[in-house]
């Protein structure tokens, strides 16, 4: 990869969600580890519930909704919208699990393809940035699956009380 781009993913790392755990150090290094630049047209899936993957994804550019496909409707139903600079697929990769969800492009979008090959080599040379990647991905989980259960709580509270509110 040319140094100017390398530079500029490496600041675009730093600049996404990861690169606070990461580093520059770190940023640097995983944007070494990029094996390729993906581009995806308006409706195009980056992967499809069940599918299974041997790579994770950063957003590049544009914006991608994580979908629930329905067969019923022949509709998804977006979960939620990620954009440049979110991680996707980290979580498969790492279980080594199907994906449980589908990620289709909104718009025309780009994403940067971290291979499992390349992100082997990491752990074995850089052991200190994969855990912090791991932390992060970790943090994630537990800040996402702490706003679910709140979010669970008080949507359990305004059931039993019938919508009605204290005043």
């Amino acid at each position: 990869m040319e140094e100017n781009k390398l530079s500029e993913l490496k600041e675009f790392i730093h600049k996404a969600p990861i690169g606070q755990y990461l580093g520059l150090r770190g940023c640097e290094t995983l944007a070494k580890s990029v094996s390729a630049e993906k581009t995806l047209k308006n409706d195009e899936y980056l992967y499809r519930g069940g599918d299974k993957s041997d790579c994770f994804f950063m957003v590049a550019s544009g914006r991608l909704a994580l979908c629930m496909e329905d067969p019923k409707i022949n509709r998804n139903r977006i979960i939620h919208v990620i954009e440049a600079g979110d991680l996707v697929g980290e979580l498969s990769f790492v279980t080594e699990d199907a994906h449980k969800i589908s990620v289709q492009s909104i718009g025309q979008s780009s994403v940067y393809v971290f291979g499992r090959k390349e992100i082997n080599e990491l752990y074995e040379k850089c052991p200190e940035v994969m855990f912090d990647f791991l932390k992060a991905v970790i943090k994630r989980i537990y800040t996402t699956t702490t706003s679910v259960n709140q979010q669970r709580e008080e949507l359990a509270a305004y059931l039993a009380t019938g919508g009605r509110t204290k005043l």
